[in-house]
């Protein structure tokens, strides 16, 4: 294992002094992080499974496309925690990564998870570890300390702050996180929630036809809330998001539109194109009865 202790560590610290003069800089480095359901299904077995651990500890693989860090997955890494330094199982790290590589080419480290209430100079040290595999590793941190029906976690990235160009400490800065599910996925989330409403845990399949049954009536429930929104928009009521007014502009774009007297032209067509064919299949049927007597 890795020890890294504290002392090792050069964490420099802001000097309050030097903002009396200057304007601090903060640099960015990711605006947005998205997670996958199966990452936070993984940290919660893992952490369900620790061992007089008060947190766990992993890397997190995915995506980088450009400000944007999509994390897909995640695996356990093993360490230990003192005082005075931290035990980190590098090699075990360096092996399964290695593994995923042969499994999963496209998925590259992105940053390392952690459960707990919040940062403290241990975590500055593990992820010190991650620095020197990427650059600007993303922590995601889960707070698991209170049961709820809902994951309290945020993504941090270390950031550097100076004055005039000049670098005076790091900072953990918080990002925009959220959760995407993939349509593939989707289907299965929603019967893990039924599951859980159920009180014997068990759902059955439903038929490909009651799926588009529900499908379609919760498509009539979305449309029912936007033209209430927009009603009361209309009237008054609420005030309007621009965001929203161009979310349901796209939407409505997106919509194929069909011409009448077109659709009217092509069915037309397709009958008069039947009944001819029909014609030829009857008269090639006589031609046939009358040339065999």
């Amino acid at each position: 294992p890795f020890t890294f202790s504290q002392e090792q560590q050069n964490w420099k610290t802001m000097d309050k002094s030097a903002s009396n003069d200057s304007t601090l800089q903060l640099q960015t480095v990711a605006r947005n992080v998205r997670v996958l359901p199966l990452v936070y299904m993984s940290i919660l077995d893992h952490h369900a499974r620790r061992d007089r651990q008060k947190f766990v500890v992993g890397t997190l693989l995915g995506h980088v496309r450009g400000l944007t860090i999509e994390i897909t997955d995640c695996f356990a890494v093993p360490h230990s925690i003192s005082d005075t330094q931290v035990s980190f199982e590098v090699e075990h790290h360096k092996k399964m990564k290695e593994l995923r590589a042969a499994v999963y080419p496209n998925e590259v480290v992105v940053g390392w998870y952690s459960t707990g209430s919040g940062i403290d100079e241990k975590s500055q040290l593990i992820h010190t570890i991650y620095e020197d595999e990427i650059d600007h590793p993303v922590h995601l941190l889960v707070d698991l300390r209170t049961p709820t029906t809902s994951i309290a976690s945020k993504a941090l990235v270390a950031q550097e702050i100076g004055v005039d160009g000049g670098a005076l400490g790091r900072v953990f800065a918080p990002v925009k996180c959220d959760t995407f599910v993939p349509e593939q996925e989707a289907f299965a989330l929603s019967k893990l929630n039924e599951c859980l409403l159920d009180d014997d845990g068990r759902v059955a399949c439903a038929t490909d036809k009651d799926e588009v049954a529900n499908a379609t009536t919760k498509l009539v429930q979305l449309i029912d809330i936007a033209l209430d929104y927009v009603k009361r928009v209309n009237a008054g009521e609420i005030e309007g998001d621009e965001r929203v007014a161009r979310y349901l502009a796209d939407t409505i774009a997106t919509s194929p539109t069909t011409d009448v007297n077109t659709a009217s032209q092509d069915l037309l067509m397709v009958l008069y194109l039947a009944n001819l064919t029909k014609a030829q299949v009857v008269f090639q049927e006589k031609m046939e009865g009358a040339l065999a007597a």
